[in-house]
């Protein structure tokens, strides 16, 4: 893909339907055969009341990426923990998720740090590639079962905004 202008924002209800379609496309890609479709089903199956609970209620809060005024991505940041991070399927390789994670750390600072599924080496690499550290395992409850992960943390010293990106 072709990189063009990323513009990261705070989310917006009116986000709410770009958030869910993009949540359930990559979930479907990364967790499938990993997670039971069932919990796949239901982890991306949220009212938008929760969604929208999320954007008003948590804090530093939950960010899309928008490009050419579409929202390809979204990022949810709970204190100094990436909860998420998500860029439509089709946008991958465009730059977004690199460019989401530098605006988290950004905001959270160099205490930033996010649970990936063991076996989910496609992102687990992603992040190794972008300079974090292993910080040890743990385990992520998804639909009531813990599945093992890696807790990586933020790389040392500041993130550098991406060619071409803004925030605001």
């Amino acid at each position: 893909m072709t990189a063009s202008a990323v513009t990261i924002r705070r989310a917006q209800r009116g986000d709410i339907p770009a958030i869910k379609k993009i949540h359930r496309a990559a979930w479907s890609l990364a967790y499938r055969g990993i997670v039971p479709d069932a919990a796949i089903d239901a982890e991306t199956g949220l009212p938008d009341a929760s969604w929208a609970a999320a954007i008003a209620d948590e804090s530093p809060g939950l960010f899309v990426a928008l490009r050419a005024g579409a929202v390809v991505g979204w990022i949810r940041l709970v204190g100094p923990m990436i909860k998420s991070l998500h860029v439509d399927p089709a946008c991958h390789g465009g730059g977004i998720g690199r460019t989401l994670l530098g605006h988290a750390v950004g905001l959270i600072g160099g205490g930033a740090f996010l649970l990936c599924l063991a076996e989910n080496r496609r992102a687990g690499g992603f992040y190794v590639r972008l300079g974090w550290r292993d910080g040890g395992r743990e385990s992520e409850r998804i639909g009531g079962v813990d599945y093992p992960a890696i807790r990586f943390l933020a790389p040392a010293g500041d993130a550098v905004p991406v060619a071409g990106q803004s925030t605001q």
